[in-house]
């Protein structure tokens, strides 16, 4: 197979009088199965010439071992981190911070609006970002903000902390 020119930048598109396409066509997407990521997919195994062969088990097993584990421990934080509130109004937040009335209850409702908020978006960023440079941002900024919990002195602080972080916090979550 011949090197692809820079100077022909359709050549990947012209695939009609490639040898390789002759044999079998690509399933075009219809009205019932409108995948056009899954016909990509299938077009591109007809054009290899090759195949990689993968042990299916070790795949999962290094994806167990590696994966799973961050995972666990962000979920962790993150359950950690939504209930903490609860429990730093028991120990006396309340006092601290002069929350009246309805206070308490706005910061942790304010926590799950901006979390629904920040849906669309989020996944909006994630098909035009790579998606670890997106997570490795959503974490370390979730980490800050959740550090800057600490800093708050009054009502609209918290409120702020709580809002931001509840928009960080969602693109970990499937």
């Amino acid at each position: 197979m011949e090197p692809i020119s820079h100077n022909v930048p359709d050549q990947y598109l012209d695939l009609k009088n490639e040898p390789s396409t002759w044999a079998a066509v690509p399933p075009t997407p219809t009205a019932k199965t409108a995948d056009a990521a899954l016909a990509f997919i299938q077009q591109q195994r007809v054009l290899r010439d090759t195949t990689i062969q993968i042990d299916e088990r070790q795949l999962i097993k290094k994806i167990d071992y590696r994966i799973v584990p961050i995972m666990f421990a962000c979920y962790t934080m993150q359950f950690i981190d939504k209930v903490n509130i609860n429990y730093a109004a028991v120990m006396g937040l309340n006092e601290d911070l002069n929350l009246q009335g309805n206070d308490f209850s706005w910061c942790a409702t304010a926590f799950f609006t901006a979390f629904l908020l920040a849906e669309i978006p989020t996944g909006i960023i994630l098909q035009k970002v790579p998606t670890a440079k997106y997570l490795g941002f959503s974490v370390i900024m979730w980490g800050v903000t959740t550090a800057c919990t600490a800093a708050c002195h009054n009502f609209t602080g918290l409120l702020i902390v709580r809002i931001v972080l509840g928009a960080f916090e969602v693109g970990r979550m499937p």
